[in-house]
């Protein structure tokens, strides 16, 4: 296994991790929160793939372990100077070098303090019988291997029936580069308009397929997978897809076979066929178009990419989320103490005291830990001693506790 390092936009990438697994949390009826405990930085140098795996691993497993409760990604970052090139990276200017911790935290089941040390090692797995035969037990120990090629390691904290936290640093580079066309704020896609397509993904790896699916099912795709290149053509002739995305590599027959195949049956004369691959190579880009493939799509796959390709292709109207400005954003994330602690704090910011707000959330943090986000965007405001903000914050929840439908 080694490491592919590039440039690429950390906010974006931690938006789409989110995005994949909200509709696993959603069927569990689970609250998944993201939360950014210090500014990031936008760009970063480093093997996306991996980083992705990784994250979807412990949220993956986070929302499998737990049946009630929350599920939340905490990601926060700071600087470590420094002016170089990564081992192994492209010849990139580096302005600086920042230390990334994640922090999956659940409400699941919990370890035992006992298995703590062996659910690093491949096959071993935590839970009851019917919750390990969900899966081989690989994924903690591939993250692992990962973390030490990215010269980290995986670290876990647990107690049975109450949840478990895991947690890692990386140290990357912040570059300056920025990607062309790179969306800077992307309103939320939430579906489209007209009937139903179906996509199959043909991948024989599992956790490709998966983050394909976790992609476009939320989005109101009709997904359904293939593991070599026989049963794509198996289920193609039997389910006519509207698309297919395949792998080039795969067993019984390679995606370029496959496609041909495909290509020779009138019936599937009008299905769009996107290869995915790692390669980067002209050639095969060249060969996968000669094999009757309509697009071609780079792995890791980047959401942005593939919608932009179906929306060309399948001449989708895309439907969005209505926006929400960055305060809405910030309040939805955050639990407010309760309904007299508000009042207080609204009155002491409209009184102009500000030393009082200040001393007031400090007590709210100790008071429970649950109220430490809030507590620190309070106290942020009140050192720059932004009166009217702090006013304009605490009156969000305030009406919110008032109407009885904040969480």
């Amino acid at each position: 296994m080694d490491l592919a390092p590039a440039p690429f936009h950390l906010p974006t990438f931690l938006r789409q991790i989110i995005d994949i697994i909200r509709a696993r949390a959603d069927a569990k009826e689970l609250s998944l929160t993201y939360e950014t405990l210090s500014p990031l930085p936008a760009m970063v140098l480093a093997d996306e793939k991996r980083l992705r795996q990784v994250l979807l691993n412990l949220l993956g497993n986070a929302v499998k372990f737990t049946d009630q409760g929350h599920v939340t990604l905490r990601v926060s970052a700071k600087d470590e100077g420094g002016m170089q090139n990564a081992e192994g990276a492209p010849e990139i200017h580096h302005s600086a070098f920042t230390i990334l911790h994640f922090e999956v935290e659940d409400t699941g089941i919990g370890i035992p303090s006992d298995q703590l040390e062996h659910i690093f090692q491949p096959f071993e797995q935590a839970g009851g019988t019917e919750r390990r035969a969900e899966g081989v037990g690989l994924g903690l120990a591939i993250s692992q291997q990962i973390m030490r090629l990215m010269n980290s390691r995986l670290q876990v904290k647990s107690e049975p029936g109450r949840g478990s936290t895991f947690w890692f640093e990386v140290t990357l580079p912040v570059t300056g580069i920025i990607e062309q066309g790179q969306p800077v704020s992307v309103r939320e896609i939430i579906g489209y308009e007209g009937a139903r397509r179906k996509v199959l993904v043909a991948d024989d790896k599992e956790y490709n397929r998966r983050l394909l699916v976790d992609m476009l099912a939320p989005l109101g795709f009709e997904v359904r997978t293939a593991e070599d290149g026989q049963q794509t053509v198996e289920a193609a002739q039997e389910w006519q897809p509207n698309v297919i995305l395949m792998d080039l590599v795969m067993p019984v027959k390679t995606g370029i076979e496959a496609a041909q195949e495909i290509r020779q049956q009138p019936a599937l004369a009008g299905v769009l066929i996107v290869a995915v691959s790692a390669s980067v190579l002209d050639a095969d880009q060249e060969k996968s178009r000669v094999a009757g493939c309509d697009a071609f799509l780079r792995k890791p796959v980047k959401m942005e990419k593939l919608l932009d390709l179906l929306e060309t292709h399948l001449k989708l109207n895309w439907l969005h989320a209505e926006p929400k400005d960055e305060g809405e954003a910030v309040a939805a994330l955050l639990i407010a103490p309760p309904q007299e602690e508000l009042m207080m704090l609204f009155k002491l910011a409209q009184s102009g005291r500000i030393l009082e707000v200040q001393e007031h959330a400090a007590r709210l943090a100790k008071l429970d830990e649950a109220y430490l986000p809030f507590c620190d965007q309070l106290q942020e405001l009140a050192r720059g001693f932004e009166l009217d903000q702090i006013v304009a914050f605490v009156r969000q929840f305030v009406q919110e506790e008032q109407n009885g439908t904040h969480q």
